[in-house]
């Protein structure tokens, strides 16, 4: 079986600018048998605004070149939680 997993990071701010501040994530995870082969992809992108935090993901799932899952979704957390 071959295994391949391979994940970026960024990270952004400005000076004196709190509410410049990105982050994002990029995570890939390949396993492969023979004929077989699966993918998992993954973004996740983070800023804030004054209220909220606000979140972006992306998850794409394929077996074999088929998309077999695939969803974006967005979030806004309440700041006041944390």
């Amino acid at each position: 079986m071959t295994i391949d997993s391979q994940s970026i990071e960024e990270h952004n701010i400005l000076s004196n600018d709190p509410l410049s501040a990105r982050g994002l994530v990029h995570w890939q995870l390949r396993l492969a048998r023979h004929d077989w082969q699966t993918l998992v992809n993954c973004l996740v992108g983070q800023t804030s605004t004054e209220k909220t935090f606000e979140v972006d993901v992306t998850l794409l799932i394929k077996d074999n070149e088929s998309v077999i899952h695939s969803k974006k979704n967005h979030y806004s957390i309440n700041r006041i939680l944390v």
